[in-house]
């Protein structure tokens, strides 16, 4: 047992040299389809899922890619996956987010032949503004040999390696990406995203860092809570998992010569043929015992209950996922009557890194309902979750008070910048910087605003005379209530003889309501207005702000 761990670190060690040295990862890639944001709006309709609360926003183009990865024992190999990029999006440098699929037994049901519904959500995240990776897994799709399924290692890898197939192909095409990494999936894609952390905190920390990520439904706990499950004496819900475990790790891991060595019959001469690939879970299902341990021999079941070091449970432990303590959050989703995965695998992982000084973690139940029902609204619920953590666009809007005719030279304007990432570099064509300029004649003056990620946004102001009510300081306008939600008073400090437009703009830099200001004081519905902050503009000038809620 020392010998093998020995061998097993300085596998470690191989593999970490390698993640360093080796620096051309695609090995092919290809236009799979091009999706304008019509398209997508009329396929996520399609499906019952209105575009708006997935937040579509861009065309996508998704590529088959095939890349250059590690095995178990880092010798080389292949792997294939899927990768959306946006089309034509806002900003320079985007997230990268990574989405790992659940259990797919035949090697073509994989995101890069397009087969399976979770593509979607990957999908909506690329048109929300990620780049957006789903790797097939090891031995998937155009990927050689078998997959070793919940191999925890090989996941890992194929997840690192495909983040950095994205990258280069992105600096081929010149579309920028940022530091922020998010990782997300369900059920074994739960299992291999916190693998997947794991190995990217310990091992690769130099090279990339996790922003945040969301396993959902995942069987963390391979030694302890799915064992549990899968040793009762009852039937189980999908029992071609247990063969599928021992098939595709047994290369790895050894753990027969022939299948008659652990399994009685008939399972020993059954279920092999079935294990090719090829087959599907409804057919390997119809050749197992619903009581998934009376596959075994009778002897390896005693062997494996007395044994606390017997191979079957050494290779549960290594490929357990829990144990580590995370330095940036994770979101474990789950539902209370999950059959397939207990939801206590969610908690024993959370309890240990509670345990351990993590205080960056958290749990969401989805609600009662059983594995495969918990997957929309947890991943609904993820992507809402990850939108707020991403960098978006930089947005300005500007406030701006004219010259008066009196002075001439006491116009200000005042940027409010949001989106990007702080800090802000601001400068004008006048040789002034800063968000707020003064002491400005009338004139266009231009701004160039520059974000720690080194994007860029550009516009102008004009600044004119003041010409009474149209040209208001912000002081001479009141609001009120503030916050508001069936209507809203303006009072404005100023007389008038005539009617003034009045705009509703929202934070876009849209107008979502317009009026004409006939009296000082006016009150006006906005009842019909979604929630969120608005500014009014009477005139040429941006006024107050209010919030409706």
């Amino acid at each position: 047992m020392k010998t093998r761990k020995i061998i097993f670190t300085l596998n470690l060690l191989f593999a970490s040299f390698l993640f360093c040295q080796a620096q051309t990862r695609i090995v092919k890639d290809s236009l799979l389809f091009s999706y304008s944001k019509t398209q997508l709006d009329s396929l996520y309709n399609a499906q019952g899922i209105p575009p708006s609360i997935l937040g579509i926003k861009y065309g996508v183009k998704g590529y088959k890619v095939i890349y250059n990865t590690l095995n178990y024992d880092s010798s080389a190999t292949t792997a294939s996956g899927l990768l959306m990029v946006p089309d034509a999006a806002e900003y320079c440098k985007l997230p990268v987010v990574s989405y790992q699929h659940g259990t797919s037994v035949r090697r073509k049901d994989v995101p890069s032949r397009l087969v399976g519904s979770e593509k979607l959500i990957s999908l909506a995240l690329a048109s929300g503004g990620m780049i957006s990776c789903m790797p097939d897994y090891h031995g998937m799709g155009d990927g050689p040999g078998y997959h070793p399924y919940q191999n925890a290692r090989t996941e890992a890898f194929s997840v690192i390696d495909i983040i950095r197939a994205a990258k280069e192909h992105c600096d081929s095409i010149s579309q920028g990406y940022s530091d922020q990494l998010f990782l997300v999936g369900y059920s074994q894609g739960g299992h291999a995203t916190m693998a997947a952390h794991k190995m990217i905190q310990e091992q690769l920390s130099t090279e990339m860092h996790v922003t945040a990520s969301a396993p959902m439904s995942g069987a963390y706990d391979m030694s302890g809570i799915q064992t549990n499950l899968l040793l009762q004496e009852k039937p189980y819900s999908d029992p071609y998992y247990l063969p599928y475990l021992i098939f595709g790790n047994n290369p790895i891991y050894h753990f027969f010569n022939t299948p008659s060595d652990v399994l009685k019959a008939p399972y020993a001469t059954d279920l092999p043929p079935l294990m090719n690939g090829i087959a599907g879970a409804n057919t390997i299902n119809a050749k197992m015992n619903d009581t998934v341990k009376r596959i075994f021999r009778d002897d390896l079941l005693d062997s494996f209950t007395n044994n606390p070091n017997h191979f079957f449970r050494v290779f549960l432990r290594d490929n357990d996922v829990y144990q580590w303590v995370p330095t940036s959050p994770v979101k474990m989703y789950f539902c209370s009557l999950d059959e397939k995965v207990p939801f206590q695998n969610s908690y024993v992982a959370y309890d240990y890194f509670l345990t351990h000084g993590c205080t960056l973690t958290d749990t969401v139940n989805s609600g009662a309902m059983m594995h495969t029902d918990c997957a929309q609204p947890s991943l609904i619920s993820a992507k809402f979750w990850l939108d707020s953590l991403k960098d978006v666009p930089i947005n300005v809007s500007a406030n701006y008070l004219n010259a008066s005719p009196k002075n001439s030279n006491d116009g200000e304007v005042h940027l409010s910048i949001t989106g990007g990432r702080s800090p802000y570099t601001v400068t004008w064509d006048n040789s002034l910087n800063g968000a707020d300029i003064t002491g400005l004649i009338p004139g266009t003056y231009s701004y160039t605003i520059v974000d720690a990620n080194n994007c860029s946004k550009s516009g102008s102001v004009q600044i004119g005379l003041s010409n009474g009510i149209e040209n208001l300081a912000r002081n001479q306008v009141k609001l009120y209530p503030n916050p508001a939600s069936e209507s809203i008073t303006i009072f404005v400090d100023e007389n008038f003889n005539t009617q003034i437009p009045v705009s509703v703009i929202n934070i876009l830099g849209q107008e979502m309501k317009s009026f004409e200001m006939k009296n000082k004081i006016q009150t006006e519905n906005i009842s019909d207005l979604p929630h969120g902050v608005y500014t009014i503009k009477i005139g040429k000038t941006y006024t107050q702000q209010f919030i409706k809620q």
